[in-house]
């Protein structure tokens, strides 16, 4: 700004402020008549005096031209001009309602009152600012300089802004996959905003309404409609965070089912989010564990009936082929009696084999399916364990393994089926006798529970256990990869169904070369023992 605007624009303030004076002053003295009409002459003499003497002054000064003084900010700049546009132009309403609240106690009040003098120097403050801004926004000559202007100091401009970018900011955090963009739930939002503003509008008009007699009194709302106004702001507020809420987590869930049926089933994290609908929520979390367990467990079937087929060709080949090739070698008429008795007696080892490998498999079978009598009674665990080591005494004895007994020396009542427990013991020590590592100690405990009688079987394996606990239970699992120990690898599959048969539990640990089976079988049935 140059030095001659700069001059103009020192010189207009003093004009607005003599200006704003003379307004004040006229409107409380015209008041003032009404009420001491037989002493306002004089009064109001002093008072014109003082405005022209006043005018006189500022126009003495404007005129000379050897004031060249500095421009610099007022008031204007350094408050004024930074409020928004709406809120200049309640500054002039409340600078219209002081002007009548002034003509209205200059009737009753003194003019030196604390409230006529607090109230004129309020109004010429407000007056004088609201001159020198439609003053400054005066030197605006061109349009575009003009609506730039208001778009930066329009409250209703600033709103609209704010309200468009955090719309913008929650579709990205949601990669614009909000239902609000549908038609229906984007007039939802419309209708409820608009309620918003319609509700603030009434109130105000009401408000207005009921004070249209006093209408410089619109400001002195009392407590009750203050507290109108916060409520309707609150339960609006309220409302829409509950609309938003409620489209976020219906989106959330529909997110979820379709990745659900798209195959997808890890959905927790965005499920996590759901506020309103937790019950739900938590109801298709559920269905996709256990579509999980059921997809993870049918995998694992799958691979299982791969690995059996596989396992039981082997299994049954191997003795097969053997058979056929003993039967060819009878078959020939050059081989001695000797020799004959060989080969018979090497045919009836390999087919009691394929008999008890057939067998072993048919009960597995049977035990999974859960088609298996049961004949439970209460039995003498410690005799059990003891008629089973005495059936292996003799290969205990040749092997260099010693079994250490850890067992009471008084019965330990089972309520279970006596044959089928023995097998499930004889299936454990025969495994034990086959992988168990050589000079090496075998521990077999007995312990009571509650309601559970517990039996451990502990030794150190031969083999590199590369497998895990799980995988050591299938049918057909080994404790040596390669295959070249005897047995069909059903016996701790087949321990593990009878024992859950009959209600116990069947667990093995591996811990390095550590192999120990768990097994918890029910104490003895009380009503039993009394019939």
């Amino acid at each position: 700004m140059d030095t001659k605007l700069k001059n103009k624009s020192i010189s207009f303030n003093l004009l607005v402020l003599v200006i704003s004076i003379n307004i004040l002053i006229i409107t409380g003295f015209l008041g003032i008549t009404r009420y001491y009409y037989s002493k306002s002459v004089i009064a109001t003499g002093y008072m014109i005096g003082i405005s022209i003497i006043l005018s006189l002054l500022v126009g003495i000064f404007i005129i000379n031209k050897k004031y060249k003084l500095e421009y610099r900010n007022n008031i204007v700049d350094l408050f004024y001009s930074k409020l928004f546009i709406e809120i200049r132009i309640l500054f002039i309403f409340i600078a219209m309602n002081l002007i009548a609240y002034l003509h209205e106690i200059s009737n009753y009040r003194d003019f030196f009152s604390y409230d006529y003098i607090s109230g004129f120097f309020i109004c010429l403050l407000l007056i004088y600012v609201a001159i020198c801004d439609a003053y400054k926004m005066g030197l605006i000559n061109k349009k575009e300089e003009l609506d730039k202007y208001i778009k930066d100091k329009s409250l209703i401009y600033f709103i609209h802004n704010k309200t468009r970018s955090g719309y913008s900011k929650i579709c990205n955090e949601f990669n614009g996959n909000l239902i609000i963009k549908s038609t229906k739930n984007r007039l939802l939002l419309k209708i409820v905003y608009i309620f918003l503003y319609v509700l603030v509008l009434l109130i105000t008009a009401h408000h207005i309404g009921y004070h249209y007699i006093r209408w410089y009194d619109i400001f002195s709302m009392n407590i009750e409609e203050i507290f109108l106004i916060f409520i309707s702001f609150l339960l609006t507020a309220v409302l829409l965070v509950y609309v938003f809420t409620f489209e976020c987590d219906i989106n959330y869930v529909q997110t979820a089912v379709g990745s659900i049926l798209s195959g997808k089933y890890n959905n927790e994290a965005s499920l996590s989010k759901v506020k309103i609908f937790k019950q739900i929520a938590y109801d298709i979390k559920n269905i996709e564990n256990g579509l999980n367990k059921v997809i993870e467990e049918a995998v694992r079937s799958e691979r299982m009936k791969g690995e059996l087929i596989t396992n039981v060709s082997h299994d049954l080949k191997t003795p097969l082929t053997s058979i056929i090739n003993y039967i060819d070698f009878l078959d020939k008429e050059d081989i001695s009696e000797e020799e004959k008795k060989k080969y018979i007696s090497i045919l009836k080892e390999r087919s009691n084999r394929l008999k008890v490998l057939i067998e072993d498999l048919f009960e597995v079978s049977k035990a999974s399916s859960g088609n298996m009598e049961l004949n439970m009674e209460n039995i003498d665990l410690i005799a059990l364990i003891r008629q089973t080591l005495g059936e292996f005494e003799e290969k205990i004895e040749k092997s260099t393994l010693s079994f250490i007994k850890e067992i009471p020396y008084d019965k330990v009542i089972i309520y279970a089926d006596g044959k089928k427990t023995f097998r499930v013991f004889q299936n454990i020590i025969s495994n034990i006798l086959k992988y168990s590592m050589d000079h090496s100690r075998v521990y077999i405990n007995v312990s009571e529970e509650e309601e559970f009688v517990c039996i451990v079987f502990r030794n150190i394996s031969k083999y590199r256990l590369n497998m895990n606990e799980e995988e050591i239970l299938e049918r057909f699992k080994r404790g040596d990869s390669s295959r070249t120990t005897e047995g069909s690898g059903l016996g701790l599959a087949i321990a593990k169904s009878l024992i859950e048969l009959q209600g116990g539990k069947f667990e093995v640990i591996i811990d390095g070369d550590l192999f120990k089976v768990r097994i918890m079988i029910r104490k003895e049935n009380k009503i039993n023992l009394i019939n």
